[in-house]
């Protein structure tokens, strides 16, 4: 939405599509606002858990562990920002100077469907929720690309990147990302980005994740045949060096779906958003928008359960948590006798362990 100063000196652009909606107070849309609250709480327990497990059970290495939870979690701050728009996109709180108006578009040139205020001042705090809406949206975007990123600092450090606790990278990754999200959501905010800037920038992002997630398993299926091969000099590849050439091919298999799933989701936002921005779909605008909303929100939902599904283990401890299975759901009596006589250690992480005593 375009929100225009009275004497139309500055331009804001706020990532919503209806204000002061009057239709939000129908029964058909009360019902619709039921099932979304239940399915944000639903998505709250999944990410929750998803960074639970994470970290619980090491299938990842921690620096990427770090970085998922971040992300993840920013979801919170997307769901606080959304309530507070809200209030104004059911006309709870009115805006603009003529309060009783309805306005609906995502993004306009067209004077006559900006809403118009005196100040700033006046949408204050829609402003700031709208911020924290753009860069959850942006860290959505560029969260791919951090990932990729972390996986080529992993190849740059491959002698010792398991068995040295390098804990600044994703701190610094972290810094860096919301110094590029914090300046893009207050430059699109005061629309100093043109639509199509901004549209490029998430289509360049997706082809990132794809191009460089196919250029990384590229890279390691070849040293992983070299390894195999005859090698004259001894050293070329030590042990810890094929250690960590197995933990990066482990890696890029098990985000394999996690990777079409993050593409799929771009795609599927950035067609829904030309749609609604080209007007290519009037007269089914509402259904769009309704889906446009939910994907962008839905976000960290659909990542939580890609990485949910990319492991056995994380998907195994997820469901088995899940309070109404974990109720009904009681292992064998040899099963429990047995298991009180193997090892402590879990499982998924006696790669760790291993990849760890390599450099002993």
């Amino acid at each position: 939405m375009i929100v225009a100063y009275q004497n139309y000196s500055k331009l804001l652009w706020l990532p919503v599509y209806s204000l002061n909606d009057k239709h939000h107070n129908s029964i058909g849309f009360q019902i619709t606002a039921i099932s979304q609250f239940l399915i944000y709480c639903i998505s709250a327990y999944v990410i929750i858990r998803t960074c639970q497990i994470s970290v619980r059970i090491k299938i990842f290495h921690e620096n990427m562990v770090i970085l998922l939870c971040w992300f993840l979690l920013q979801w919170f701050e997307a769901i606080i920002a959304k309530a507070w728009i809200m209030l104004y996109q059911t006309g709870t709180i009115g805006i603009g100077k003529y309060p009783d108006r309805a306005y609906f578009a995502w993004w306009t040139e067209d004077r006559e469907k900006m809403v118009l205020v005196d100040d700033l001042k006046d949408i204050m705090d829609l402003y700031v929720a709208s911020c924290f809406m753009w860069h959850y949206i942006y860290s959505v975007i560029f969260a791919p690309v951090v990932v990729i990123v972390e996986r080529g600092i992993a190849t740059w450090y491959i002698q010792d990147y398991e068995n040295v606790r390098r804990r600044h990278i994703p701190i610094l990754l972290i810094i860096v990302t919301n110094l590029i999200t914090i300046p893009y959501a207050h430059f699109i905010i005061n629309n100093r980005i043109p639509f199509l800037i901004a549209y490029a920038q998430c289509v360049l992002n997706a082809g990132f994740v794809f191009f460089g997630y196919s250029i990384s398993w590229k890279v390691h299926a070849r040293w992983r045949k070299q390894m195999d091969e005859p090698q004259t000099d001894g050293e070329q590849y030590s042990l810890a060096k094929k250690f960590q050439i197995e933990e990066n091919i482990r890696f890029i298999v098990l985000i394999r779906k996690m990777v079409l799933v993050i593409v799929i989701y771009l795609s599927l936002s950035l067609t829904m958003l030309i749609c609604l921005v080209f007007e290519l779909i009037q007269g089914y605008d509402w259904i769009f928008v309704h889906l446009l909303d939910n994907v962008i929100l839905s976000a960290a939902l659909v990542i939580s359960i890609a990485l949910l599904f990319c492991s056995p283990s994380w998907r195994d401890a997820f469901i088995g948590g899940i309070p109404i299975i974990r109720r009904f759901r009681k292992p064998p009596v040899s099963l429990r006798k047995f298991s009180q006589k193997v090892s402590q250690v879990p499982e998924t992480e006696l790669y760790f362990i291993q990849l760890k005593n390599a450099w002993v």
